[in-house]
C-alpha cells in the first residue's frame, strides 16, 4: 500500500469516528426532541465533515465562569459591583461620602 492511500483510509477512519462519537452526542442531547435527533443524524452522515462540526457546536456545553455565568458572554461582564459602596446623591455633588 502506497502512502497517499494510507493517508486517505487514515482520513476516512476518523471522519468514520468523529460522526460516530457526534451522532452519540446528539442522541445523548435535551436539546433536541426525538425528531430533530435523527435529523441531525442524518446530516452528519450526508455531509460528514461540516454535518458533524454543525451538530457538535450545537450539542456542546457552555464553559461556565468562577460567577456562574457563562463564560461565552464576557460582554455582559460589568466588572465586580457591590451594593452600598457609595454614600450621598450623585445629582447634588454629594458622591462617594464626599
Amino acid at each position: 500500500m502506497n502512502t497517499v492511500a494510507a493517508i486517505l483510509i487514515g482520513c476516512c477512519i476518523a471522519v468514520v469516528l468523529a460522526n460516530i462519537v457526534v451522532c452519540f452526542r446528539v442522541a445523548k442531547s435535551d436539546s433536541f426532541d426525538s425528531h430533530q435527533k435523527y435529523m441531525q443524524c442524518i446530516l452528519i452522515w450526508l455531509l460528514p465533515i461540516a454535518g458533524a462540526g454543525i451538530a457538535y457546536v450545537f450539542t456542546r456545553e457552555p464553559k461556565m465562569s468562577a460567577r456562574g455565568y457563562p463564560a461565552e458572554n464576557s460582554s455582559y461582564d460589568i466588572g465586580d459591583v457591590a451594593v452600598g459602596n457609595g454614600s450621598g446623591d450623585y445629582l447634588l455633588g454629594d458622591h462617594h461620602g464626599d
